[in-house]
Protein backbone atom coordinates (compact mmCIF):
# COMPACT_ATOMS: atom_id res chain seq x y z
CA UNK A 1 0.00 0.00 0.00
CA UNK A 2 1.41 3.36 -1.04
CA UNK A 3 1.59 5.95 1.73
CA UNK A 4 2.12 9.65 1.20
CA UNK A 5 2.01 12.43 3.72
CA UNK A 6 2.37 16.15 4.29
CA UNK A 7 3.72 17.69 7.46
CA UNK A 8 3.73 20.96 9.34
CA UNK A 9 6.06 21.39 12.32
CA UNK A 10 5.90 24.34 14.70
CA UNK A 11 8.94 24.93 16.90
CA UNK A 12 8.80 27.65 19.57
CA UNK A 13 12.00 29.35 20.70
CA UNK A 14 11.21 32.06 23.23
CA UNK A 15 8.98 34.58 21.47
CA UNK A 16 9.68 33.37 17.93
CA UNK A 17 8.30 30.42 16.02
CA UNK A 18 9.75 28.34 13.22
CA UNK A 19 7.30 26.61 10.91
CA UNK A 20 8.58 23.75 8.73
CA UNK A 21 6.18 22.76 5.97
CA UNK A 22 6.01 19.97 3.40
CA UNK A 23 2.80 19.76 1.34
CA UNK A 24 1.51 19.85 -2.23
CA UNK A 25 0.39 23.13 -3.82
CA UNK A 26 -1.07 24.00 -7.21
CA UNK A 27 -0.93 27.12 -9.28
CA UNK A 28 -2.59 28.21 -12.49
CA UNK A 29 -2.90 31.43 -14.43
CA UNK A 30 -6.20 33.22 -13.91
CA UNK A 31 -6.75 36.44 -15.86
CA UNK A 32 -3.74 38.66 -15.03
CA UNK A 33 -2.65 36.73 -11.92
CA UNK A 34 -1.59 33.28 -10.74
CA UNK A 35 -3.94 31.46 -8.38
CA UNK A 36 -2.11 29.38 -5.77
CA UNK A 37 -4.11 26.63 -4.04
CA UNK A 38 -3.24 24.73 -0.86
CA UNK A 39 -6.05 22.18 -0.49
CA UNK A 40 -4.63 20.57 2.66
CA UNK A 41 -5.07 23.93 4.41
CA UNK A 42 -8.29 24.71 2.57
CA UNK A 43 -6.83 28.01 1.35
CA UNK A 44 -5.84 29.81 -1.82
CA UNK A 45 -4.02 33.04 -2.62
CA UNK A 46 -3.00 35.02 -5.68
CA UNK A 47 0.42 35.95 -7.00
CA UNK A 48 0.98 38.75 -9.47
CA UNK A 49 3.21 36.53 -11.63
CA UNK A 50 5.14 33.23 -11.68
CA UNK A 51 8.04 34.79 -9.73
CA UNK A 52 5.76 35.61 -6.79
CA UNK A 53 4.30 32.10 -6.27
CA UNK A 54 6.70 31.21 -3.44
CA UNK A 55 5.84 34.45 -1.63
CA UNK A 56 2.10 33.78 -2.02
CA UNK A 57 2.49 30.27 -0.58
CA UNK A 58 4.63 31.53 2.32
CA UNK A 59 2.08 34.25 3.12
CA UNK A 60 -0.77 31.73 3.03
CA UNK A 61 0.95 29.39 5.50
CA UNK A 62 1.86 32.27 7.81
CA UNK A 63 -1.67 33.72 7.70
CA UNK A 64 -3.17 30.31 8.49
CA UNK A 65 -0.84 29.84 11.46
CA UNK A 66 -1.41 33.34 12.84
CA UNK A 67 -5.20 33.15 12.43
CA UNK A 68 -5.36 29.64 13.94
CA UNK A 69 -3.29 30.69 16.93
CA UNK A 70 -4.84 34.10 17.58
CA UNK A 71 -8.47 33.57 16.55
CA UNK A 72 -8.95 29.80 16.56
CA UNK A 73 -8.11 27.10 19.06
CA UNK A 74 -4.46 26.88 18.02
CA UNK A 75 -2.64 25.43 15.03
CA UNK A 76 -2.86 21.82 16.24
CA UNK A 77 -6.60 21.98 16.93
CA UNK A 78 -7.43 23.71 13.66
CA UNK A 79 -5.39 21.22 11.61
CA UNK A 80 -6.89 18.29 13.54
CA UNK A 81 -10.37 19.48 12.45
CA UNK A 82 -9.20 19.24 8.82
CA UNK A 83 -7.92 15.68 9.09
CA UNK A 84 -4.34 16.28 10.17
CA UNK A 85 -3.05 14.19 13.07
CA UNK A 86 -0.40 14.74 15.72
CA UNK A 87 2.76 12.87 14.78
CA UNK A 88 5.18 14.11 17.44
CA UNK A 89 5.22 16.87 20.04
CA UNK A 90 5.37 19.72 17.55
CA UNK A 91 4.62 17.98 14.24
CA UNK A 92 1.29 17.41 12.53
CA UNK A 93 0.92 15.12 9.56
CA UNK A 94 -1.69 14.61 6.88
CA UNK A 95 -1.72 11.00 5.66
CA UNK A 96 -3.26 9.67 2.46
CA UNK A 97 -3.57 6.03 1.49
CA UNK A 98 -4.31 4.43 -1.88
CA UNK A 99 -7.89 3.56 -0.85
CA UNK A 100 -8.78 7.25 -0.94
CA UNK A 101 -8.35 8.19 -4.60
CA UNK A 102 -9.05 11.90 -4.07
CA UNK A 103 -6.46 12.26 -1.30
CA UNK A 104 -3.94 10.17 -3.22
CA UNK A 105 -4.42 12.45 -6.24
CA UNK A 106 -3.96 15.55 -4.07
CA UNK A 107 -0.76 14.19 -2.56
CA UNK A 108 0.74 13.05 -5.88
CA UNK A 109 -0.02 16.03 -8.10
CA UNK A 110 0.93 19.67 -7.99
CA UNK A 111 4.26 21.03 -6.82
CA UNK A 112 5.79 19.91 -3.54
CA UNK A 113 6.13 22.92 -1.23
CA UNK A 114 8.99 22.62 1.25
CA UNK A 115 10.01 25.60 3.35
CA UNK A 116 10.92 26.82 6.81
CA UNK A 117 9.34 30.09 7.90
CA UNK A 118 10.12 32.31 10.87
CA UNK A 119 7.63 34.31 12.92
CA UNK A 120 8.70 36.88 15.49
CA UNK A 121 6.26 37.35 18.37
CA UNK A 122 3.34 36.67 16.02
CA UNK A 123 1.53 34.57 18.57
CA UNK A 124 1.87 36.90 21.54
Amino acid sequence: MKHTSASLEVVKDGTSFSINVIMPVWHKEVNDAVKVEMPLLGLSNYASNENEIQTAVDETVLCFCIAAQKYGKGIDAELNKMGWSNYANSTLEFDAYEENDVMESIMNTGDQYVNSLELEEAFA
